[in-house]
């Protein structure tokens, strides 16, 4: 109160000291005493004081009825822009005043909305609660608010919130005031939210995974069916849990998830995880963090129980080593049988080679018998031999230049006789290329199809040519044959695969598995196009060469001269036939049991080569043989050995030890000219 005291006085001080100076410069007025120049001196500055206060107050009344009409513009333009509408209502109902946010709302000019009732713009389900409400306001009680529909100027509806008051400061009495709020985005939000919180329920409940939802403390607060069931417990249970309850903390990979997990904000692993009653099991699961809205960090995780799935991988694994052994317990079987087929079939060989020169004219047609039967086995041995070869990776290509002419003329010259005792054209349209290959491998696999072809077709002919197609060069070979059904095109490369009633009648099997792990070995492709009854058309990728540099090939040295055989097998009706083979050939032959007994046989004169079979008695070898007859007479002494056996492993040995090795059954000539390039290259 002080304070404004002296602040008041402050003021009329000044007043007086602003009436003194302006008075000082107006002109002295004559006046006959000194009491009434005093006198009037004081009028005159009250008289000066209320004019400075009449021109103040006019001032301030100025500032106040500028201030008012900005304040009244000020809002006007609220009211008028508000973002909710705004209606005055009279005591019937009609529309007495409207900001421009009801006539945008309901899309009506104002001058129509004047005077208009607002109950019209109702929707007619709407309407009571609108009149109950409307009714109990103009009684001066308090309305709820209402969510209503309101007719728009194009006949749409638009959903609003109605607040409605009775203002009691009108100079109009029983005027009400209704606030109008559009709502209708915010109920189709709601409504969205209410569909994906229904459609967020249904995957969670319906998902085929476990689901569980953890807050911020690894509480678990939700839990889908699934995840009840593969636990064991129910929701309430795993709440108590907590995801600390489910996750089996001795696993080693715990520690690495929960660092992934907080440090990237998800996880996807492998973990174990514990059910009711204890009971551990392994568990593929992803985690994925997000904020729940109000900050906090909440976590979704995915479970999938995989013990099914690790028990079928088991099986299939414990069904892989099944398999495996089977394959290799048949590599063994084909291996022994091969070596004990080979034993006789050799022998047999030899005999019938001998007994060429021995048999008469009316005996010539059982000794062509025989050599068909000897040429059946062999053929049946070798694709053994072949395809073991193959599987063993023994087997190293040697590419070379060459000319696809010679090629296709020896093969012509093997394969025509077979043709022209079954009536069929053998046929080669061939080109002058040259071939960039191993000229070995490829002509077996040629021979095999041509072979094939043949032996399958009854009437027509067989038809070898080269073509471009698809941009590369191929050998095809056509025949009118029985065909291959159009499901079974695949089938035919497969080992021991035969099609037909008389299959076994005709082949091992084996051809085509050769030509398709060959075809592989070279990197070659391979295709078949067949029709039932119709013919097919095999063809096997032909890689160019380079015609400048294609390869000559030496033949072997022709002559012969008689050799010093140092010869081991422990067959004595293989080592007897041998032993009269080679000695019809000219040579002398020191034949034994065994390394020992060969030794001693020996006498110690050196032989020219030493050649042994592979299989001994006592489990001794030809290997043996071959290192005991070196280590006495020469280290560089030629030698040669001798199997049956087409084992894998067996194979992959003797390649590495860099041992000369031809397979039974023996051909004769064959044996001779490695024979003579083995003694000659160790002159």
């Amino acid at each position: 109160m002080d304070t404004k005291r002296h602040g008041l006085k402050d003021s009329l001080d000044q007043l007086r000291a602003d009436a003194e100076a302006e008075l000082a410069d107006t002109p002295p007025v004559e006046t006959p005493a000194r009491s009434t120049d005093v006198l009037l001196h004081e009028v005159q500055v009250h008289q000066i004081e209320l004019e400075m206060q009449n021109e103040t107050l006019r001032q301030t009344v100025v500032a106040l009825e500028e201030s008012r009409e900005r304040d009244a513009k000020r809002y006007a333009e609220l009211y008028e822009f508000a973002p909710v509408g705004y209606l005055t209502l009279s005591e019937s109902g009609r529309i007495a005043e409207a900001n421009l946010t009801t006539t945008t709302l309901l899309g009506i000019e104002r001058n129509r909305l004047h005077h208009s009732r607002f109950d019209h713009f109702v929707a007619a389900a709407d309407a009571d609660r609108w009149q109950h409400l409307f009714r109990s306001v103009k009684k001066g009680l308090k309305g709820q608010p209402l969510d209503v529909l309101l007719r728009q100027g194009d006949g749409s509806e638009v959903l609003v919130h109605l607040d409605c008051r009775r203002d009691e400061t009108e100079v109009v009495p029983g005027q009400l005031r209704v606030a109008i709020t559009d709502i209708s985005e915010r109920k189709q939000v709601e409504q969205q939210l209410r569909e994906s919180e229904a459609l967020f329920r249904s995957i969670f409940d319906n998902n085929l995974d476990a689901v569980l939802l953890t807050g911020p403390d690894g509480s678990i607060l939700a839990a889908n069916p699934e995840a009840q069931r593969i636990f064991g417990y129910s929701n309430e249970e795993l709440r108590i849990l907590g995801q600390q309850g489910v996750i089996d903390a001795s696993d080693p990979r715990v520690a690495t998830a929960s660092v992934q997990h907080e440090e990237e904000g998800w996880f996807r692993g492998e973990l174990t995880l514990i059910g009711k009653g204890g009971r551990r099991f392994p568990a593929e699961l992803s985690s994925s963090v997000f904020s729940d809205g109000k900050g906090r960090r909440m976590t979704s995780l995915l479970v999938r129980d995989i013990s099914e799935r690790q028990r079928e991988a088991d099986l299939l694994r414990q069904a892989k080593r099944e398999a495996e052994r089977a394959n290799n317990a048949k590599s063994r079987f084909l291996a022994a049988a091969s070596h004990d087929l080979r034993q006789p079939l050799s022998a047999l060989s030899i005999y019938v080679n001998v007994l060429k020169n021995h048999v008469a004219a009316t005996g010539r047609p059982l000794l062509v018998n025989m050599t068909a039967c000897l040429g059946s086995l062999s053929e049946l041995l070798t694709d053994l031999l072949d395809l073991s070869k193959l599987e063993a990776g023994v087997v190293t290509p040697n590419r070379v230049h060459f000319p696809l002419g010679e090629t296709l003329a020896a093969l012509l010259s093997v394969h025509a006789p077979e043709a022209q005792s079954k009536g069929l054209r053998l046929h080669c349209i061939a080109r002058r290329l040259t071939a960039y290959t191993d000229p070995v491998l490829f002509q077996r696999i040629l021979g095999n199809l041509i072979g094939n072809a043949i032996r399958y077709t009854e009437h027509g002919g067989v038809l070898v040519a080269c073509r471009r197609r698809q941009g590369k060069t191929w050998i095809e070979v056509w025949d009118t044959g029985i065909g291959i059904a159009a499901d079974k095109t695949e089938e035919v490369f497969e080992e021991f695969k035969q099609l037909g009633d008389d299959a076994r009648t005709r082949g091992s099997g084996l051809g085509l598995a050769i030509v398709a792990k060959t075809a592989s070995l070279l990197g070659l492709e391979y295709s078949v196009r067949s029709r039932r009854g119709r013919g097919s058309v095999f063809a096997i990728e032909l890689p160019l060469g380079d015609p400048t540099t294609t390869s000559a090939r030496t033949p072997l040295e022709s002559g012969r001269r008689p050799l010093r055989i140092a010869l081991v097998d422990d067959n004595a009706l293989v080592r007897d036939a041998l032993t009269l083979a080679l000695q019809g050939a000219g040579h002398d032959v020191v034949a034994a049991v065994s390394g020992p007994a060969l030794g001693i046989a020996l006498g110690g004169l050196p032989p020219d080569i030493v050649v042994s079979d592979y299989r001994l008695r006592a489990g001794e070898t030809g290997f043996d043989v071959i290192t005991a007859v070196r280590a006495s007479m020469g280290a560089e002494l030629p030698a040669l050995l001798i199997t049956g056996d087409t084992d894998p492993k067996l194979l992959r040995s003797m390649t590495d030890r860099g041992i000369v090795v031809l397979h039974k059954p023996l051909d004769l000539e064959t044996l001779q000219a490695y024979l003579e390039d083995l003694t000659a290259s160790a002159k």
